[in-house]
């Protein structure tokens, strides 16, 4: 192929030197050599192609790396001194994908709302992790928590090779560890996170969850720029490039998605018409509806692109230069969806009847926090710091876990715990603070 005999040049041409191009260096610190039939696998999968998409692509110590545990790998080998051509391999996440995301967010808002209305629970994914490591380890957390996790193992069929990112060693595993620290801690100080606030509780429009969710975007934009999270993972700034270049969604990824949607609101309506049958086994649905959410959450999640850290940090950069605004679509879709049950619950919308007003399917009663609860000190501060520890890595709690599961690095495995061990500790320190004596 043309563009493979182009790159052989080009490295046999730089080898003698020794060294990159400053401009080629800046975005992408390691060269490669690919195989033929790997550029072409990966120009057909990333249409918008440039030197600042670069970077996610791989590292001497992390290659090209598959992107789920079903996914076959693909050849690299690493030289001293190679030279890939602009035009040739781009994660197809760097763009643009309004599409892509606001499907995907059609299927989080079914599995929120089919959480909702099945077992009366908020979807607050670092509330379920929260209990894990605050001795609070209820079947359903498990169920939950187990559903996410086997969720994410058949995104590289149902997604593509593009489901996540491969992070480069520009990414540090100190940035990471602080970073995780401040979105554990945060999350467990404001009671919730992407999940539980800024879908659940702003498709209530709760107070709490509006000035959870303007903390969190304002410090993530002051992290995220001051840190250069983007640049870490590789893609440079541009500044004549104001927005990512548009990459409209496929036929096949249309289909796909709305596919896993039905699959979803099937099972949900399914359990709900089993609901009346098995009244003495209602736990077992209760167990099934909990996995069912976190399964198909997981499923959304790697369809609207949120498993890409650099999709979250990216729109948390609008100043970065190639602004990804595609999180809007992802939250308008998703928290729309959840409004419809959300604003029915409180009475606001005619949606639903009124015996599901008075109790949930499944379990005995709704267990959803006061609408209308008081904006704390404790929930700004938490926003704040979750939004400088989300705006640091492009990382919060699920897609942490989609790609711990799918996408092991040693980074993500480092934010993850670094997180678990953030929520233990502001458990810990608020236990140490309630049991303190008060000072006359």
């Amino acid at each position: 192929m043309q563009c493979a005999r182009t790159l052989r040049s080009v490295s046999r041409t730089l080898a003698p030197l020794g060294r990159q191009p400053p401009a080629v260096a800046s975005a992408f610190p390691h060269a490669f050599s690919f195989q033929s039939e790997d550029i072409e696998s990966r120009r057909k999968t990333s249409p918008h192609c440039s030197l600042q998409n670069l970077g996610n692509l791989g590292n001497s110590r992390n290659p090209l790396r598959s992107p789920s545990l079903f996914s076959p790998r693909r050849s690299l080998s690493v030289t001293s001194a190679a030279l890939m051509p602009v035009d040739v391999i781009a994660p197809a996440m760097a763009a643009f994908t309004p599409q892509q995301a606001a499907l995907g967010g059609l299927i989080l808002a079914i599995a929120t709302t089919g959480k909702l209305l099945l077992n009366g629970r908020i979807l607050g994914i670092a509330g379920g992790m929260k209990g894990f490591v605050q001795n609070d380890i209820s079947p359903w957390r498990i169920m939950f928590m187990s559903g996410m996790i086997i969720g994410t193992l058949p995104i590289g069929y149902l997604v593509g090779p593009s489901a996540f990112d491969v992070i480069p060693d520009t990414v540090s595993l100190t940035r990471m560890a602080i970073s995780g620290f401040m979105v554990g801690y945060g999350a467990s100080l404001a009671n919730g996170c992407t999940s539980g606030h800024c879908i659940s509780g702003n498709a209530r429009l709760a107070p709490r969850s509006l000035a959870f969710t303007a903390m969190f975007m304002s410090f993530g934009v002051v992290s995220a720029t001051l840190t250069g999270t983007m640049a870490a993972y590789g893609v440079v700034p541009n500044a004549a490039q104001a927005i990512l270049p548009f990459v409209a969604a496929t036929s096949a990824e249309v289909q796909s998605v709305l596919a896993v949607a039905a699959a979803a609101a099937t099972t949900f309506i399914g359990l709900a018409a089993l609901a009346p049958k098995m009244k003495e086994q209602a736990k077992l649905l209760d167990n099934v509806g909990e996995f069912a959410a976190g399964f198909y959450f997981s499923l959304g999640l790697a369809f609207c692109g949120m498993s890409h850290p650099t999709k979250l940090a990216g729109f948390l950069a609008p100043f970065n230069g190639g602004w990804d605004p595609s999180l809007i679509f992802v939250m308008g879709t998703a928290v729309v969806g959840s409004a419809l049950a959300h604003q029915s619950l409180l009475n606001r919308l005619p949606l639903l009847p009124a015996p599901l007003k008075e109790k949930p399917i499944v379990t005995d009663k709704y267990a959803l926090p006061p609408v209308n609860g008081a904006i704390t000190g404790k929930l700004i501060i938490g926003g704040i710091l979750f939004g400088l520890g989300v705006g640091g890595s492009g990382l919060c709690p699920g897609p942490d876990i989609c790609n711990v599961i799918a996408n092991y690095t040693p980074q993500v495995s480092t934010h993850l715990g670094a997180m678990l061990f953030g929520l233990f500790m502001e458990g810990f320190v608020s236990k140490q603070m309630a049991a303190a004596p008060v000072k006359a």
